[in-house]
Parts: structure tokens; sequence; C-alpha cells
């Protein structure tokens, strides 16, 4: 070996890449979720269900806390928010398809007239139920999906409360979207 030559020569290129954001539309944030960078959250919006479960839209978050779930979502990856009833396809079909079967099944005489009729209400009101539908949270994000959550409560404040979480969402990504220009 040569003095000339260096003991280590080792020369490799390095590509540095966006980590925020691949190919296929994923978000990854690095950036400011440590614990040890201590940023202020400040809470913009909150909604108190009862005592203990809450919708919070805080300067970095919308935190939905449910007797079902508690998620946290990123303020800054929200489309929209929306409270809308929907129909419960589950027992629609068992309730319309075995209210049907249990007459005509008690009727020919395969089960009796009391099971048969027992079966025709409890399908009756499992169809009732899935007609009737209950309100669901959705939370559209900016790459297309869509989460949803069951809630029980409808009434005016929380109709309020999510024109003001969507007001405020559009403000915040319409001043993002400005500083990126």
């Amino acid at each position: 070996m040569s003095k000339e030559e260096p003991y280590f020569s080792v020369q490799k290129e390095y590509i540095v890449s966006d980590l925020t954001q691949d190919n296929d539309g994923y978000y990854y944030s690095y950036s400011y979720l440590y614990n040890w960078i201590k940023m202020e959250e400040n809470d913009d919006l909150k909604y108190e269900l009862d005592s203990y479960f809450f919708l919070k839209l805080s300067s970095f978050f919308l935190e939905i806390s449910l007797p079902t779930t508690h998620r946290k979502f990123e303020r800054k990856m929200i489309h929209s928010v929306s409270l809308k009833k929907k129909k419960l396809i589950l027992p629609l079909l068992v309730g319309g398809i075995i209210g049907p079967l249990s007459l005509v099944a008690a009727n020919i005489g395969s089960v009796s007239l009391f099971t048969g009729l027992s079966l025709f209400l409890g399908a009756s009101l499992l169809f009732y139920f899935g007609f009737i539908g209950n309100f669901q949270l959705e939370v559209k994000f900016k790459n297309g999906t869509q989460n949803q959550f069951f809630i029980d409560i409808e009434n005016t404040d929380i109709q309020y409360f999510i024109q003001q979480l969507n007001t405020e969402i559009v403000m915040d990504n319409s001043r993002y979207s400005r500083m990126n220009l």
C-alpha cells in the first residue's frame, strides 16, 4: 500500500428524499410530535358528550374520545368532518330475511306458532332499528380516506360544533397552503 492512498477510501452517493410523502400519497410526520420538544398545544374547540367522552380540536390534533374508541388525528391532514345519519345494513338484512321466513314456518307448522311469532317480532324489531339507523361522525382526510365513528347524540349543539370545527379546519388549511407557496 502506498503512502498516497488513504487507508480508508470509501465514496458513496447519498440521495436525500422527501420523507413526508411517498409515491402512494401516504403522509408521515416526524417533525413536532416528539415529547422532548414541548410545544404548547392550545385547545381551540371542545364539545363534551358527557363527563368522560368528548370531541376536541387543538393546535395540532383532532381528538375523538367515545365509549368505543379514543383517536387522535393530525389537524393539517383533515379535509372535513361531518355528522350523518346512516341506516344499518346488517340489521336490515337479518330482520328482513328472518321475519317473513319465521311467519311462513309458523304457518306451515315447521315451528310452533309461539316460536314463529316470537321470531317474527324479534326480526321486526331488528329491521326497525336498522331502518331508523344511527348517527355517525365521519372524518375525511386529504388523501381521500375516511374514518367513521358511531355517536349516540344528535342535537343542534353538536351540529353547531361540527360547523365551527369545519370552519376552523378550512381556515387552517388555507393558511397552511398559503405558507407553502
